[in-house]
């Protein structure tokens, strides 16, 4: 398994920049899943291509959003012809503006998931042999599946916490039963019935309520 990214923004603009890079092209933008394929932030290898990345997400448009919608590379596209103008009008005359004329998209994903896309940016065709082609994508696949090992990591943490506070919920339920129980003279089922009843009528967590009874702040005496 890959070893998790500590900074998943720098590591997508690292790779962006070793993409552009390794396909002879000055630049790469990308866009990187924080939650949903259209809840993105916008990187790339230098500051041009962070704001055609950023002008993606605000316009809806481009091959870095193509590629996010479906999960599969974008085939190099003359920026200069009549097929991107048609498909990205108002991100293709960005881009021609800061001198780019070919774009070419790479998808990062892993077991099913998309967690980003990079699209390489080039002032003139690419013309990748297929070998240095398929590297280009065992690079792309070596990020996604740093990026996935980092999302991993995140959804066990927070699985943990979520264990965490429930186990410490119930220590404190079981508590506040057996103070009841010893208070009221009751056994502790009924104790939490009690406390499950009183809870509800007052619209507030039993971990509360409970946290409240072990205090001595709520339930001092019988309420029935």
């Amino acid at each position: 398994m890959a070893e998790p990214v500590e900074d998943p923004i720098h590591h997508l603009e690292h790779t962006c920049l070793r993409l552009a890079q390794w396909l002879g092209a000055p630049a790469a933008s990308g866009l990187l899943v924080v939650d949903a394929p259209y809840q993105a932030v916008p990187v790339g290898s230098d500051v041009m291509a962070r704001e055609l990345a950023s002008a993606e997400l605000t316009i809806t448009h481009g091959p870095g959003i193509d590629t996010l919608r479906s999960g599969h590379p974008q085939p190099e596209i003359a920026l200069t012809g009549p097929m991107a103008r048609v498909r990205w009008p108002r991100w293709t005359a960005q881009a021609t503006d800061r001198g780019f004329s070919a774009a070419a998209g790479f998808a990062l994903t892993r077991q099913g998931a998309v967690l980003g896309a990079i699209t390489v940016l080039s002032d003139q065709p690419l013309r990748v042999d297929p070998d240095r082609q398929q590297a280009a994508r065992l690079l792309a696949d070596a990020a996604a599946a740093g990026l996935n090992a980092q999302h991993l990591l995140r959804k066990a943490e927070e699985t943990g916490r979520q264990l965490e506070q429930a186990l410490i919920s119930r220590i404190l339920i079981e508590q506040a039963k057996g103070v009841l129980s010893e208070r009221m003279g009751i056994s502790p089922a009924t104790a939490f019935t009690l406390l499950r009843n009183h809870a509800r009528s007052r619209r507030m967590p039993i971990r509360d309520l409970a946290d409240a009874v072990i205090e001595g702040r709520a339930l001092r005496e019988d309420p029935t």
